[in-house]
């Protein structure tokens, strides 16, 4: 596996944290490529992050992911679709 580059452009929020690990939803630049939204896993070692498992989703696919959101609603811990109209 060849050596890859990152760079966080922007912390938007975190939506877990358990020990060294938290989720976190950010813009990053993958390689020096074009930031995008990126919601993954990170660990923190050494007082550095290391990416984890997770997502890059494009404006695009953001905005796709949003509209499939606003179908759910979340009520103690169970996701039940919106009635569709």
């Amino acid at each position: 596996m060849g050596k890859f580059t990152f760079e966080i452009k922007q912390e938007i929020g975190m939506l877990s944290k358990a020990g060294k690990y938290s989720k976190e939803l950010t813009i990053v630049s993958w390689n020096g490529g074009k930031p995008q939204l990126d919601l993954r896993t990170w660990k923190q070692q050494d007082g550095d992050k290391i990416p984890l498992k997770g997502i890059s989703l494009t404006v695009d696919e953001a905005k796709a992911l949003r509209a499939v959101l606003e179908k759910l609603e979340m009520l103690d811990n169970e996701v039940e679709v919106a009635d569709q109209e």
